[in-house]
């Protein structure tokens, strides 16, 4: 096969120049479109030390971490026990939507929590999680009708969700990879056990 040949099926960038099969470490970058050179990635420093495992600051925050966690997961499985009371108390038919609610709740939040924890950080994520949580119960605590009650366990799973999600984030943070596992491992192990009981 002739050069030109080879030349003429090439791979093409978008715009028409051959692309070439360069590795990322040896390719040469185009100016952008106002001609200056792109940045390279800075890599950021955390600004405050993350606590090692094994240290009473790493336990705290992960026994704090799996109390949120447990009262979340508690929430979701625990209310169709009390359901029924709860309806004829009420005087609701929708009785449906309340264990629904909470789990669509914090099915939606969970693709926006990463994004947001990684802008703001993540302690006012996990603190804003908890105060919707909290903020929901409040509102099921105190409901007077169906709707009320369906619109407290919506808030609350915004909540449990975000708190579900974070804990996760805080703890692949603080534990380095070789060891995540172990303590992803302990965490799910924890919920699980208390969930079922």
């Amino acid at each position: 096969m002739s050069t030109q040949a080879a030349q003429d099926h090439s791979p093409t960038g978008f715009d028409g120049k051959p692309s070439g099969l360069q590795t990322p470490a040896t390719e040469v970058t185009d100016p952008t479109l106002r001609g200056e050179q792109p940045s390279l990635p800075e890599e950021v420093s955390p600004s405050r030390s993350i606590p090692t495992p094994g240290r009473l600051q790493f336990w705290l925050i992960f026994i704090a971490l799996m109390v949120a966690s447990f009262l979340s997961a508690l929430d979701l499985t625990s209310v169709s026990t009390a359901l029924p009371t709860i309806v004829e108390d009420l005087e609701g038919t929708d009785f449906a939507w309340v264990g629904s609610a909470f789990a669509l709740g914090s099915t939606a939040i969970l693709p926006l929590v990463g994004g947001l924890a990684q802008i703001f950080g993540r302690r006012p994520i996990v603190i804003g999680s908890i105060l919707f949580f909290a903020l929901g119960s409040g509102l099921c605590g105190g409901a007077n009708n169906m709707t009320m009650l369906i619109a407290g366990r919506t808030i609350q799973g915004i909540g449990g969700g975000g708190i579900l999600a974070t804990s996760e984030i805080v703890v692949a943070d603080m534990v380095p990879l070789r060891q995540r596992g172990a303590y992803m491992g302990i965490f799910g192990a924890f919920l699980m056990d208390l969930a079922n009981r």
